[in-house]
């Protein structure tokens, strides 16, 4: 045995099923909701993975140092984003 969880379902046996507000706004793009809270927002987290791990990290600056020049792109300065490893 591996201990690998590979399947939501598999997840969900561990943790509990996510409650359905989960889904309430699922989106494939930034709206104009969202660009409203990026224009506003100094603080994000952000997340990064690969098929090994999982790293969230800190990004910040002023007030919409995160940008949405398009509805599918997200813009974040790299010197935005804080070392998750220290």
């Amino acid at each position: 045995m591996d201990n690998v969880i590979r399947t939501i379902e598999t997840l969900e046996a561990q943790v509990g099923a996510r409650p359905d507000a989960v889904d309430l706004k699922v989106i494939d793009h930034l709206d104009v909701q969202a660009r409203r809270w990026l224009a506003a927002s100094p603080l994000a987290f952000a997340g990064f993975s690969d098929a090994r791990r999982v790293e969230v990290t800190l990004a910040g600056g002023t007030p919409g140092f995160a940008s949405a020049p398009e509805p599918g792109q997200l813009r974040v300065p790299r010197a935005a984003l804080d070392d998750p490893q220290q």
